[in-house]
C-alpha cells in the first residue's frame, strides 16, 4: 500500500478485515512506525483477544476505544439537537484529539459502521469520510478504514 493514503476495506463480518488491519499495524511496528488502532465497535479487550488468537501482542500499538454513549444515565440531556448530531460531533472530536496526541504513521478505524449510524444518512456519512480523508492529508499517515 502506498504510504500517506487512505484505504477503505469492506467486507462481511468474519472475512478477515480486523486480521488484515492487525497485520498492517504489526508491519508498521516492525518498521519502527507509530501505530494507532481506533476501535469503534469492539472493546480493546476483544481486540487483544483477536490478536492473541494469531499469536500477536498489541504492545506498542496505541489503542483507542470509543467511549459508549449512555443516555440512560442522563448524560445526553440535550433537547436542541438530535442526539446523533451531538454524538457524531463529539465522536469525531475525540478521535481527532487522540490522533493528534499519538501522531501515528499508521491508523486503523474499525469500523465505520458506527460513524455511518451516527451520520443518519448517506450524504452526511460521505461528507464525514471525506473530512477524515482531508484531515489526514499531509500528515504522513497511512489509514485503513474498515467497513
Amino acid at each position: 500500500m502506498p504510504r500517506d493514503h487512505l484505504f477503505l476495506v469492506q467486507g462481511d463480518p468474519g472475512v478477515g478485515k480486523t486480521t488484515l488491519a492487525l497485520q498492517f499495524l504489526m508491519t508498521g511496528l516492525r518498521a519502527g512506525e507509530t501505530c494507532l488502532y481506533i476501535t469503534l465497535s469492539e472493546t480493546t479487550d476483544e481486540l487483544r483477544t483477536v490478536a492473541a488468537s494469531h499469536g500477536w501482542s498489541l504492545d506498542g500499538v496505541a489503542l483507542f476505544e470509543l467511549p459508549s454513549w449512555d443516555s440512560v444515565t442522563g448524560q445526553d440531556e440535550n433537547t436542541l439537537f438530535h442526539p446523533a448530531e451531538v454524538e457524531l460531533a463529539e465522536t469525531i472530536k475525540k478521535l481527532l484529539q487522540r490522533i493528534d496526541q499519538v501522531k501515528p504513521s499508521r491508523v486503523v478505524f474499525d469500523s465505520l459502521s458506527e460513524i455511518r449510524l451516527l451520520s443518519q444518512g448517506p450524504l452526511r456519512y460521505r461528507r464525514q469520510v471525506l473530512a477524515l480523508k482531508q484531515f489526514f492529508t499531509g500528515r504522513g499517515c497511512t489509514v485503513l478504514l474498515l467497513d
